[in-house]
């Protein structure tokens, strides 16, 4: 093997006069002997792999790390060698290897990750750090570690993320599933006790259809539940920003709390600070739904006493972008225990289950107001003493409207009389129940089992409105508006409204029917006076006439 180069020269002595001691001299050469031999120790017993190179990138050392790391045996194998030839073809194309030392000349070090080829032609992903040596000589030095184990944790964790996305992806398509076919015979159900209820039942049959449709109201709520935590989890609820009035947003929930908070003999209030704005911009139905789910939970856990609701800004002062009003709902009910308050939010969470049980319930409600809560920047607490009652705050900041607030016209039942309506439909019980339905508002039905059917009723015939099922044999709704919105049935319908009538209830699924080009969208159960609203919304009285809509 080769003379190994000089790599930390002792520099030339200064210049001595005649008359110094020869003695001095010696042992200032011994001195920088004895520093370039520790500067040697170092650098060969570094834990670290260090190259060193010219500007050019030719190695002129290496240490015994770098030989260990790289698989070789003897540094005679890589001297001389250009540091090009260690350096992954992908990892040079992005950054030179030339470019390195150029970007550390100021003293620094330049940082970054590279893969250098072993010996064996494997690949070693390595942390490099670059660092000029010598300015004098444009000497470099490499210094570089292992980071397998870091590289391969890494590819543990996507490998896990990725399982996780397709685990997440695979319950969304069940849960997409499960509504629908629970929703289709759901819708049945509903539909047919709504028709019973209006047909002028006895007291006794009226009591047990309100008693029917009461259990399949709940259902419809627990179903709905679950969806909601499963789009809160995969981050699939996209929030609106309308403007609403704040009074207007409260009375549905008051007004359908209300009557279940009477039977159990509770006291139920609202209060609205003065001082709180009522036009406000943000999501009303969100905040509906927080409001619904913390009252209903509430009234659920309070045998006895009150319910209240309670609205009111925070002592922050108000901003130009708006404000933060506080939400508080209390009741006198069972409590919760110290150690179970940290668990209440968690999905399916619920407290001990002796004390919950007679109440019933998914542990579900906690959940979705902090998801919800959460999605729209706001803050919850909970403060609860066992046998004494819970209270639940919720903090939003909502903007201040500064436009106008929109409501929901009234339906002119006139309007849809003689209405001709063409339902795709495939379920047999669904059917008959939207055509039940049509004609207690007036309309005429014409039924199509699937989406090719479809098409050929409407090229022959006289339609003023399509209600299209999403999911049908032959030709599905959504190919079937397709076709429909391309001339298939007739150049003068291919503008005619269409509503797509689908127990697909995923906000996806929602924008995909939209994107195919309905009008408007119904998640099945439908209720009569949704129904009603939908086609009132296509007809040409001024205060309906619309384009798009969601019902």
């Amino acid at each position: 093997m080769g003379k190994t180069p000089l790599i930390f020269p002792p520099g030339a002595p200064e210049a001595q006069s005649p008359t110094d001691d020869t003695d001095v001299l010696g042992r200032r050469l011994a001195g920088l002997t004895e520093r370039e031999a520790r500067l040697r120790r170092i650098f060969e017993q570094s834990v670290m792999g260090i190259i060193l190179r010219d500007a050019q990138g030719n190695i002129l050392d290496v240490n015994a790390m770098a030989l260990r790391l790289l698989g070789y045996d003897d540094k005679a194998e890589l001297l001389g060698q250009n540091a090009r030839i260690l350096v992954h073809p992908d990892d040079q194309q992005a950054v030179p290897v030339s470019e390195a030392p150029r970007g550390c000349r100021g003293g620094g070090l330049t940082s970054l990750e590279r893969r250098y080829r072993c010996k064996d032609g494997s690949w070693l992903p390595a942390s490099a750090h670059f660092g000029l040596l010598d300015p004098e000589r444009d000497i470099y030095q490499v210094m570089f570690q292992d980071i397998s184990a870091r590289k391969a944790d890494e590819a543990a964790r996507e490998a896990a993320l990725a399982e996780a996305r397709a685990a997440s992806r695979a319950k969304s398509a069940f849960l997409a599933n499960m509504s629908h076919e629970i929703r289709t015979p759901l819708n049945g159900i509903m539909g047919m006790l709504q028709l019973a209820l209006d047909a002028e039942p006895t007291p006794e049959q009226r009591d047990y259809m309100t008693t029917a449709m009461d259990s399949a109201k709940a259902l419809l709520r627990i179903l709905s539940d679950v969806l909601d935590v499963s789009r809160i989890d995969t981050g699939r609820i996209v929030l609106r920003d309308e403007v609403f009035n704040l009074d207007e947003t409260l009375a549905p929930v008051i007004d359908s709390l209300r009557h279940e908070a009477h039977i159990k003999g509770l006291e139920f209030s609202r209060t609205i600070d003065p001082a709180t704005p009522l036009r406000l911009r943000g999501d009303a139905a969100r905040l509906r739904q927080v409001l619904y789910q913390l009252t209903a939970n509430a009234i659920k856990y309070t045998p006895k006493g009150r319910v209240t609701l309670a609205v009111a800004p925070t002592r922050a002062a108000q901003a130009a972008d708006g404000l933060e009003i506080d939400f508080a709902v209390a009741d006198t009910g069972i409590g919760i225990p110290a150690d179970k308050l940290s668990e209440v939010f968690e999905a399916f969470s619920q407290v001990d289950p002796t004390l919950t049980r007679p109440y019933g319930g998914t542990g579900l409600g906690l959940a979705i107001v902090k998801g919800l809560t959460e999605l729209m920047g706001g803050r919850i607490a909970l403060c609860s003493q066992e046998g004494e009652g819970t209270e639940v705050r919720v903090r939003l900041r909502f903007a201040l409207a500064d436009g106008p607030v929109r409501t929901a016209s009234p339906v002119v039942a006139d309007c849809l009389s003689g209405l001709r309506v063409l339902v795709a439909e495939d379920e047999a019980i669904n059917r008959v129940t939207i055509r039940a339905m049509l004609r207690k508002l007036g309309c005429c039905a014409t039924l199509a089992e699937n989406g090719r059917e479809a098409l050929e009723i409407l090229a022959g015939e006289t339609v003023d409105c399509v209600l299209m099922d999403v999911r049908m044999p032959l030709l599905d709704g959504l190919s079937a508006t397709r076709a429909i919105r391309g001339g298939a049935a007739g150049p003068d319908k291919a503008g005619i409204p269409i509503i797509a009538l689908t127990a697909h209830a995923l906000a996806e699924d929602k924008e995909t029917a939209l994107a195919a080009g309905v009008n408007g969208y119904l998640s099945k159960p439908v209720d009569l006076d949704v129904l009603a609203r939908a086609l009132a919304a296509f007809l040409p009285c001024p205060s309906h006439a619309g384009k798009n809509h969601t019902f």
